[in-house]
Parts: C-alpha cells; structure tokens; sequence
C-alpha cells in the first residue's frame, strides 16, 4: 500500500534527520573513544592546502617539501577546512571533530535530499524507507569519518540532481541557471561528479521535448561556475586543466606503482614541480598502456568489480546495495525508462574514472544514496509481488474449499 504523500512528507524528514544524526553520534562517540587516532591530521594533503591557506600562501602545498601552486585536488574541500583552522585552530584535534560534525551535517542533508528525489522519481513511501536505510546504515556512515571531500561532493550532486528532476519548461530562466550553478558547486568538490550531466540532458529533454533553448542555459550557469578556477590553472599552468591535473597521475600509479607519487620519498613531484611532473607522468601513461594493453583491461575489471562490493563488511552488505539497485533499475527501466536516466547517469558515468584509476570504498559514497533508492525499490516492489501473490493463493484456496463443500453437500 503506497502511503499518501502528504502525510509522510514531514515525517519522513523528521524521520531520516533523526535516524541520521544518532547513527552518526554514535560512530563518532565511538571513534572518539576507541579510536582517537582518526582526528590526528598526520598527512592529509587537503588539510596541509588548507594551513597554507590560513598562513597567506594561497592554494597551494599539499605534499611534503612542496610550496608551490597546486590544483591536484578540487577547491571546495580545502577552502571549507581552511575556514574550520580560522576558527578551530590549525589541523587541531579541535578542527578534526568539526570537520567530521561538518561531515554529519552534510550526510543529514544528503538524507533529506534521498527523500526527495526518490519520492519525485520512484514513489514516498520507497523515498522514506531509502532514507531511513541509508541513515541507519553504519556502513553508509564510514565515509563520512575519513577527512576528505567525498561527504560535501555526495550532498552537492544530489542537491543538483534534485534540482534538475524538479524542473518544467514552467521553470523560470533563474531556476535553471541555479540547478547549473549548483552542478558548478559539485563539480568544484570533486570533478566526477559532473559525469551524470550528458543523460541528465537528456532526462530533461526526453521528459519534456519541448524546452527548445532553456538547457543551454544551465550548461552555460556550469561553466561559468568552474570559469574562475580553471582560468587560475591556466594561468599558473599553462594548460586547460578541468579542475584537478591529477587523473593521468592517479591512472598512472593505479596501475603501474606507488614509486613516484608525490607523497612517496622519490622528490621526483617536489623536484619538477606539479606542472612538469604531471605532463612526465601522462607520457609515461601512453607508454604503459601502449605496451601492456591486457594487463590494463585485466587490472580495470578488478577495480570494477572492487568498486561496487567495497567495503565488504558484514555479510557483503556493499555487494547486496549493488546487486538490489540493479534490481531496482531494471524494475524502474521497464516501467518508466526516462525516470531511470537520472539514475544510469550516476551508476554508469561517475564510476568509470575509478575504473581505470583508484578505487577506494569512500570514492564509492556519492553513489550509495542512488543505490539505496533503487535497491529500496526493489524491496518494496517484491514485497508488493509477494502480497498479491498470498492474497490470490488463499483468495483461491477460499474458493476452492467451498467449491469442495458444496459437492459434498449434495
């Protein structure tokens, strides 16, 4: 029985704000007394960017024995830290627990934001059980313990995503220049999170054919977001970099070796600089794929398979989200393939840079909301199935054994 909108609405909110804000007190009371490690900074090269620029040096560090200019990591991040150290002190335990409270504020907004896009493109009461799943979940949660900026990233591209769903060609020219900007914002937090954008077009144009010119507007709103930061690469570098220079880097070392990364003791990084060491590497890249084209394919197939089952935890739960979400889409394809686009742009494009790069369990977090909803969906539709099911069997086993009463009573 599908619940009526309205009245779970507020408590749906109500709900997941709750659900998410314990689960998370509660691992970060535990982290606070059994593992007090996690809130030391040690190396953490967004944190050491944000020092730098709370010390006047501008964006700029990140690694050991590096001061100059760097765009190897996305804006967002180290410009909220460096406001944390203003205020908590630098790279203190202080700043450390407000950088994780931070992180839960951002996972208690991605929490309301899984409720409402799954009640515009699946239905409320699958959006309230996402929500509630998701938030309880502790595996769900660990992302948000690790200093770094998939948590904001998460919350930026479901508010886009959000705000493309809800618009019609009766949205006003300002609402689609926010929904762009709002992509810009994500896209600053961390690149990949922009790869949904191409069937998220066509999301919009499949649902409504006649919007003509008014796409082109949020594209141009995206571009002018990124504009300020990639023409300050340009100018440090002397090339396009589309936010971050660091994907040849990162391809490199997934599948060659950790021997030259700048955090490694080669000063090969520290010697070039960040511009020289980069353009180094992408040759390098070209030469390794070149002439161990097998071993890439075998090596990306892996982290394929490792980046939808990490992490394993209890019972494999990571592998269970993923195989229910694909149940889930398939479900959703068959009944409205157009409300499921939004869907394959985030599990079929946001992935394939970690494919053939790094593949870590905390990259794997912006993807998680959509797959709770599409996994909840499949919950819900089986269960759906299974009732009715019951329902016809005893319906008939009724019929049936009044049927049989009868021939006897004759």
């Amino acid at each position: 029985m599908i619940l009526p909108t309205r009245a779970i609405r507020l408590h749906a909110v109500v709900s997941v704000i709750t659900v998410t804000l314990l689960t998370r007190l509660v691992i970060l009371a535990y982290f606070l007394q059994i593992r007090p490690d996690i809130f030391a900074w040690n190396i953490n090269e967004c944190g050491m960017i944000g020092a730098a620029l709370v010390h006047g040096h501008g964006f700029s560090g990140g690694f050991h024995d590096y001061s100059g200019a760097t765009s190897w990591f996305a804006p967002a991040y180290p410009l909220m830290l460096s406001g944390l150290f203003r205020l908590f002190g630098t790279q203190t335990f202080a700043s450390a627990v407000a950088a994780y409270v931070l992180q839960i504020v951002f996972a208690i907004a991605t929490a309301v934001l899984i409720v409402k896009i799954g009640t515009r493109l699946c239905n409320a009461t699958t959006a309230l059980f996402a929500g509630l799943i998701w938030g309880l979940t502790p595996q769900a949660a660990l992302p948000e313990f690790v200093l770094a900026d998939t948590t904001l990233a998460t919350m930026l591209m479901c508010f886009a995503i959000l705000l493309t769903v809800n618009l019609s060609p009766a949205s006003r020219k300002l609402q689609w220049f926010l929904c762009g900007m709002a992509w810009g914002l994500a896209g600053l937090a961390s690149p990949a999170t922009l790869a949904p954008v191409p069937l998220m077009l066509t999301y919009l144009h499949k649902k409504n054919p006649t919007l003509r010119w008014k796409p082109a507007l949020l594209v141009v709103a995206v571009c002018l977001t990124l504009a300020p930061w990639i023409i300050r690469d340009m100018k440090i570098f002397h090339r396009f970099v589309p936010v971050r220079d660091n994907g040849f880097a990162e391809i490199y070392f997934a599948n060659v070796g950790y021997g030259e990364n700048p955090s490694a003791l080669s000063m090969e990084y520290q010697r070039l600089g960040e511009g020289r060491f980069v353009s180094m590497i992408e040759r390098k890249l070209v030469l390794y794929v070149s002439t161990h084209p097998l071993k890439f394919v075998k090596d990306t197939m892996v982290r394929v398979y490792r980046f939808w089952t990490m992490p394993e935890g209890p019972f494999g739960w990571s592998a269970v989200v993923s195989f229910a979400s694909l149940l889930g889409l398939l479900m959703l394809i068959k009944k409205s393939w157009v409300h499921s686009l939004p869907f394959l742009g985030v599990m079929g494009l946001y992935p394939i840079i970690y494919y053939i790069s790094v593949t870590f369990s905390h990259y794997r977090q912006p993807v998680d909301p959509f797959l709770y909803i599409l996994g909840t969906h499949a919950l819900m539709n089986i269960a759906a199935y299974m009732r009715r099911w019951c329902q016809s069997n005893i319906s008939g086993d009724a019929e049936l054994s009044v049927q049989n009463l009868a021939e006897l009573l004759r």
